[in-house]
């Protein structure tokens, strides 16, 4: 027999996920389990109801980067995918086996990239979505609901972490405050700041949803009308769902129910409701998450911009 060799678990970026997950989840009971084979958190199905040849293969050859569990029960799995996980006929056939077998267990999958663990002043999205998911679970006075809507009332409790920071920056640095805050300012404003969300919904990929933002700096809020003296576009990107089959079905007859419904909800064609999977965790759907840190990118251009302007020495 030839000598044997131990093998890593975690490859790439998985140790950066890794050590998020764990920062975020351990101290609220919760269990990071790195590389679970499908087979140990899926249970098979009755005879009577057996899985198709290619999907029984998969599941017992497959495994989940990481599974989330709270006493010892699964919570949600999180899968790190590559570009390649975009381009590579392969890989995106066993991504859709993979996410049609934790649909039908009820297993929900956060399916993230790069853009998630990309640090911001040491915070991650991914960070962020797990701050705002353990908030959802803590729950909050609803009876202080300022919308009929809970979630509309959560969303605005919960920006991203960072931009109160970069907002209180501007203004003890660069006596920049924004048009919100222009009318209770102690002190005239050395000028005045916007970040204006715009277009929103997917664009090339219809599983990532954009949020496009303007940042903008006036000398004074009645100049508004002018020219701003700082301009800057932002675009955020993030998987707002996954997808169940190659090819979605697209009926232009059927605008009823359900269907009507996902239509409006998601800006996917009618009759794709059976055909991509919405696995978010509470409070942390890629809509919210696209504007607050769209919101965050604004604000952070504008400091940059103020830092070069108005050197402070």
């Amino acid at each position: 027999m030839g000598r044997l060799h131990t093998k890593r678990l975690l490859f790439l970026s998985e140790p950066n996920v890794d050590s998020i997950l764990k920062r975020r989840l351990s101290h609220r009971g919760y269990r990071i389990c790195p590389k679970v084979r499908l087979a140990d958190v899926i249970g098979r199905p009755p005879k009577a109801k057996r899985l198709p040849q290619r999907a029984f293969e998969y599941l017992l050859t497959a495994h989940l980067d990481f599974l989330v569990t709270r006493n010892d029960v699964p919570v949600f799995a999180v899968e790190f995918d590559g570009t390649h996980h975009l381009t590579d006929a392969k890989t995106i056939e066993r991504d859709y086996l993979k996410n049609r077998l934790c649909k039908a267990a009820g297993l929900p999958i956060l399916r993230i990239m790069s853009r998630e663990i990309r640090e911001h002043e040491r915070v991650t999205l991914l960070d962020y979505m797990l701050m705002r998911y353990l908030a959802w679970e803590k729950g909050f006075n609803r009876d202080e609901a300022i919308d009929p809507d809970p979630s509309v009332d959560f969303d605005l409790r919960h920006p991203f972490p960072l931009t109160d920071s970069v907002q209180r920056r501007l203004w003890r640095r660069y006596r920049l405050a924004s048009i919100d805050d222009y009318e209770r300012c102690s002190e005239g404003p050395r000028a005045v700041y916007l970040v204006q969300r715009g277009w929103r919904g997917p664009l090339e990929h219809d599983e990532f949803h954009t949020c496009k933002a303007t940042a903008l700096v006036w000398p004074s809020a009645e100049a508004r009308q002018g020219a701003a003296q700082f301009r800057h576009e932002i675009s955020v990107t993030l998987r707002s769902c996954i997808r169940l089959r190659p090819n979605p079905r697209i009926d232009e007859g059927d605008f009823f129910g359900l269907e009507m419904l996902e239509h409006l909800m998601t800006g996917l064609p009618a009759g794709c409701v059976e055909e991509v999977w919405f696995p978010e965790l509470p409070g942390a759907n890629a809509w919210d998450i696209s504007e607050h840190f769209a919101d965050y990118l604004g604000c952070s251009a504008i400091e940059r911009w103020a830092r070069t302007a108005w050197s402070v020495h």
